[in-house]
């Protein structure tokens, strides 16, 4: 009898629940989460607390960027299923990058590919490129180039950078169709044209090669620029290694190390060790030590076999350093350890040389 009425109570109580309660309930809403949140977002929750669609995914979107609410993921995958069950294109795609990334909700690439899916049959172009990738790397769906490249030149015809980047790079490598440098050029082009900076990059070894057209070096530096003004740092050592080869300009060896050091301040590892050496020949600058060791330690900090090996022969020499053999070894030991065959041999002769 008392379970009996247990139930008509808890039914009754559901009964005179608001409907907006009820939603926030399912939601998994914590109140504590939003009791910081601004105005213009509580106003956003009111409305998609009534179910409406666009209210949902703003909510959604808010949780994920942390706008105007602290950062939840859980509930920001939570709305925008809200809003992509009805039908909402930027919530359906928004959703497959969450299954696609595992954030809010288990990753699940097939899942991810369902909802790209969904999305691009409402012809949302950012859904065109992200199932031409998972096409192309097999997440969700078989990996398959040809597919792939249907789904970019989609995206890339209806002007979605990105899509125009990757189509050049399947016409560039041969990835699903025919292998065309003068298609690859043209798709490089419209994707730099949008300010993609790895494209203008592209154009840049194209014209300086010659790949599939007459070699102009001079015309590459251009494209170059462009793509480190974008903050690409290979842009800066390509440049570099342009003045240390005179290719497109004047060989200069100032130029050349000043180019380095942008690449290297970006965090390049090969741009760090380049300029270390610089420093250690006096190419381009006063031949320094000390200066060349800091850049070898910034590069053999984020594995840079080479400036591994390097840093492991200046402490075997005695070079800007107390001669060290336990400390040499310890640097032939790390590069040793990627695979380095020179300092294989290095750690071989040091460890012999120890126990004589």
């Amino acid at each position: 009898m008392l379970t009996h009425l247990r139930y008509i109570v808890l039914g009754t109580a559901l009964t005179l629940t608001p409907p907006g309660l009820v939603l926030s309930q399912e939601i998994g809403f914590d109140d504590q989460i939003t009791a910081s949140a601004n105005k213009e977002f509580q106003k956003k929750l009111e409305a998609a607390k009534t179910g409406n669609p666009v209210a949902q995914y703003s909510v959604g979107r808010a949780f994920q960027k942390g706008k105007g609410v602290k950062q939840n993921h859980d509930l920001a995958a939570r709305w925008l299923r809200k809003a992509a069950e009805q039908g909402h294109v930027k919530s359906q795609y928004r959703l497959g990058v969450a299954y696609r990334d595992g954030r809010g909700v288990q990753r699940d690439y097939k899942r991810s590919a369902s909802w790209f899916k969904k999305a691009a049959d409402q012809k949302y172009k950012k859904a065109f490129h992200a199932l031409g990738y998972a096409h192309h790397k097999g997440l969700g769906v078989p990996r398959d180039n040809m597919v792939a490249t249907g789904w970019y030149r989609l995206a890339a015809s209806d002007g979605h950078a990105k899509s125009q980047y990757a189509l050049a790079e399947s016409f560039s490598n041969g990835n699903g169709v025919k292998q065309n440098h003068e298609r690859a050029l043209h798709w490089y082009k419209k994707a730099a044209e949008q300010g993609h900076r790895k494209a203008n990059y592209e154009i840049g070894l194209i014209y300086q090669k010659g790949q599939g057209i007459a070699a102009t070096p001079k015309k590459s530096i251009s494209y170059f620029k462009e793509a480190a003004s974008l903050g690409y740092r290979r842009a800066n050592f390509a440049i570099g290694d342009a003045y240390r080869q005179g290719l497109g300009v004047e060989k200069s060896a100032e130029k050349a190390v000043e180019w380095f050091v942008k690449a290297a301040n970006l965090g390049q590892r090969r741009a760090q060790y380049t300029v270390a050496k610089a420093y250690l020949d006096g190419y381009g600058v006063a031949k320094s030590y000390s200066k060349s060791l800091r850049w070898l330690r910034r590069a053999a900090d984020l594995g840079h076999r080479p400036a591994q090996h390097l840093l492991g022969d200046m402490h075997r020499r005695g070079l800007g350093v107390a001669l060290n053999y336990g400390e040499a070894s310890k640097w032939y030991k790390r590069a040793a350890d990627q695979g380095h065959p020179p300092s294989q041999y290095s750690l071989g002769m040091m460890l012999s040389l120890i126990h004589i």
